[in-house]
């Protein structure tokens, strides 16, 4: 207890609080839920944690109702993205921006090497690849790259796992001025390129 003429220290203050999802409809309502929980014991103790939320793209979409809370959380249809082959089957989005990105490194890979997550890409020549700084925490998703195409000095060239492909004899170099790439809508998450 305080001693007299001292006040209590004030109780932190939260202005919201929330739980990524994983997509998992039964999961996600018990993680929405389990938040919940928290919620109802912080405030039993004196804490507010604020306004909570949860739904995800998938969530909103699917829609897993239970994790709307007090508000929802679009991310990748936001920018006209499909976040399951579920939403892509209904349609309706499009996309909102075209990103944009600075080629940050050259390579040479030679017959048989590879790159990317789970060796996405082998060369079967030799093939000069450019590394793009643009991914999935931009907002653009890894499966929308397959019949993607980047726009590289007023040419296109194939892009696989966010990499562009140039022909051997291409010269390029990675510089901070380096034309920009540009992917002009999302994908079938299904894997089956660009929808139109």
């Amino acid at each position: 207890m305080p001693s007299e003429g001292t006040s209590r220290p004030a109780a932190p203050a939260s202005e919201g609080a929330f739980t990524e999802l994983t997509e998992d409809q039964e999961f996600d309502r018990e993680q929405a839920a389990r938040l919940e929980s928290l919620a109802q014991a912080a405030r039993a103790r004196g804490l507010a944690l604020g306004i909570l939320h949860a739904a995800s793209s998938d969530a909103i979409v699917k829609p897993t109702g239970d994790t709307f809370l007090d508000l929802v959380r679009p991310g990748l249809a936001l920018y006209g993205g499909y976040p399951s082959a579920e939403s892509w089957a209904r349609g309706g989005l499009r996309p909102a921006y075209r990103p944009k990105a600075r080629v940050i490194r050259l390579d040479r890979l030679e017959p048989g090497e590879s790159v990317s997550y789970y060796r996405g890409f082998t060369a079967a020549e030799p093939t000069r690849v450019a590394t793009l700084g643009l991914g999935h925490v931009d907002g653009y998703p890894a499966g929308a790259v397959r019949g993607c195409e980047a726009l590289i000095r007023e040419r296109l060239y194939p892009v696989s796992h966010l990499r562009r492909h140039a022909p051997p004899a291409r010269r390029a170099r990675a510089s901070r001025s380096t034309q920009p790439c540009k992917m002009e809508q999302p994908t079938d998450p299904r894997g089956g390129g660009f929808p139109g």
